[in-house]
């Protein structure tokens, strides 16, 4: 039976009795704890004790909260008013915002909490936590359902933060965040941006081409709208003013042949900031429509993930949340140096401190460091192995269906473990969760390669080339089709493929070295010495797009010729 007192409703078996109440629930969390306890365990528990006595619950008390439970370097607080909790969240990190050592995240929902006679329980309380660990340090970040509540002026200094899969969380939660870091400049800085899709268009006006034009509007729509660091709006709907950028496409039948063409536009100035042209055959229009939908998508994600660090590109590491750090380092993916992808490791490294079950971020960590290291031409020791293998192994078993962690499990097993069956195993198990994943050809590529298999790893690195020409990572992964091709006895291809990569690079070493031992073997010998001299005149420097092929043992001979003078310690 049910019992109401207090403010609670008691629900009352023969064994226990639970307390219920609906409340705004703050978890509050100090960062980098575990690294000073570390560091200086009497000077952090001081710290700790000042913030509790000084800082944090006069400040709680004050607003009429209610502390629930203490965890060290962490609290949950009831409030009964969203107003109180927070007025008290933000007046917090505005008098903590330029303390030396204290810095906080704050995360703020509403919802039940349990009680009986031990503990507090509710699915409010878990997810005020994960929007803790989600929150950037020194700042706080909300649910939706709280900024709903806030009157329009205390709404108005929080940012658009999108949206989150918090970990054991089944629903999407929308998030708005607050920081004290130079705050009428970041407002315009980090509201994560709103890309508004018009109403496509298609030349001739027949009903077949508008339906094609709409079903490929509609797939585009349905994908997008799932990923995070991006706003979608259907133009056709609503008012697109406060819109950064407009979706544009354009569809044209001739017969059995159509062109679509997709543009990316800032509304600011109306420039096309991305743009691409799909060709194919028409024979089938539905056919078609879901090739280009699919294929569109692959290069919009990867729009998406720069324009998604442009966002915070102007605020400092330190301040970041750890879905900004992964956006930062994402970015930094694209520039394409061993510089910047050391960056992304540190960045990575930053992000797992902060959230250290972070699945992306331990992936994306993984990643950085195996791309390094091949460029550097280094290997893992066996614990390192162990530990990347791992990781990725929990990622996996905790979103089975994430593309990405399957993708880089298959790299990781090709180019680091170099097992190839198993690799291909990830390469199928990619393609089933989504067949349009262009990025797993390079995992098939290096299998194939490591295997022998020269003929179909060209097929897998050039399809690769062919379906993202724009992506900055091209370079390196032609490098690898002419590799391939060379070692597959496809000289002609080769020096054709390596022709076009020294016409634009002309300062790789690898590049020539490799045109060297081709045109060799088409005996063009002073072509050979030709390209050997342009190689001794160039630094032997690791370079990101030139790593480590990935041959047997039998190649170990063009892997050594290929390799990069080691650096100095």
């Amino acid at each position: 039976m049910c019992q109401k007192h207090k403010g609670y409703f008691s629900i009352v078996d023969a064994q226990s009795t639970m307390k219920r109440r609906i409340a705004i629930i703050m978890a509050a969390d100090v960062v980098n704890y575990s690294l000073m306890m570390g560091e200086d365990e009497i000077a952090t528990v001081d710290m700790i004790r000042e913030l509790r006595e000084e800082h944090f619950e006069p400040a709680v008390l004050q607003h009429g909260g209610e502390v629930l439970k203490r965890m060290g370097d962490g609290w949950i607080i009831a409030f009964n008013s969203v107003s109180e909790c927070v007025e008290c969240a933000v007046n917090v990190q505005t008098a903590l915002k330029d303390h030396p050592t204290i810095k906080l995240r704050i995360g703020i929902h509403m919802g039940d909490i349990l009680e009986d006679s031990v503990d507090f329980y509710g699915a409010g309380i878990n997810i005020a936590a994960r929007l803790q660990n989600e929150a950037p340090p020194t700042g706080l970040l909300i649910s939706a359902d709280i900024h709903r509540q806030l009157s329009s002026s205390v709404a108005a200094i929080f940012s658009d933060a999108g949206k989150f899969r918090l970990k054991n969380i089944t629903q999407i939660v929308n998030g708005y965040q607050w920081r004290p870091i130079d705050a009428a400049s970041v407002q315009t800085i980090d509201d994560i941006p709103i890309i508004s899709v018009e109403p496509f268009t298609a030349v001739p006006d027949s009903s077949d081409a508008r339906s094609a034009a709409t079903d490929l509007r509609e797939q585009l729509i349905a994908a997008t709208s799932r990923r995070t660091g991006v706003r979608l709006r259907d133009a056709e709907l609503g008012d697109v003013r406060d819109t950064t950028y407009l979706l544009r496409g354009f569809l044209r039948l001739s017969d059995t042949r159509a062109r679509f063409n997709l543009t990316m536009l800032m509304c600011s100035d109306g420039s096309a900031v991305w743009s691409n042209v799909f060709d194919g055959d028409a024979s089938d229009l539905f056919g078609f429509c879901d090739d280009v939908a699919l294929r569109a998508d692959v290069q919009l994600r990867q729009q998406f993930n720069a324009l998604d660090g442009m966002r915070v590109d102007k605020l400092p590491d330190e301040a970041l949340s750890v879905s900004e750090l992964k956006a930062r380092a994402a970015s930094s993916f694209y520039l394409g140096t061993i510089q910047s992808w050391e960056r992304s490791q540190k960045l990575m490294e930053r992000a797992l401190r902060l959230s250290p079950e972070d699945h992306m971020a331990g992936v994306m960590h993984t990643a950085a460091v195996m791309f390094v290291r091949n460029a550097r031409f280094e290997t893992f020791d066996d614990q390192e192995m162990a530990m990347h293998n791992s990781r990725l192994n929990a990622a996996i078993e905790n979103a089975p269906r994430t593309d990405f962690f399957v993708m880089m499990r298959a790299l990781f097993r090709a180019f680091v473990v170099r097992d190839a069956d198993a690799a291909l195993s990830d390469v199928d198990r990619c393609l089933r969760i989504n067949p349009s994943y262009s990025l797993i050809h390079e995992a098939a590529g290096g299998a194939h390669m490591l295997s022998g298999r020269f003929r179909e790893a060209a097929d897998e690195f050039g399809t690769l080339a062919e379906s993202l020409p724009d992506d900055p990572l091209v370079q390196y992964r032609t490098y690898f089709l002419a590799v391939a091709q060379f070692c597959g006895g496809d000289h002609s291809e080769a020096d054709e493929t390596l022709f076009n990569l020294i016409d634009r690079w002309p300062e790789i070493r690898a590049y020539h070295i490799l045109r060297g031992l081709v045109l060799r073997q088409l005996g063009d010998d002073e072509g050979a010495k030709s390209a050997e001299e342009a190689a001794a005149r160039l630094p032997a420097v690791a370079h990101f797009h030139t790593p480590r092929p990935n041959l047997s043992a039998d190649w170990d001979w063009l892997i050594d010729a290929l390799a990069p003078s080691p650096e100095p310690v």
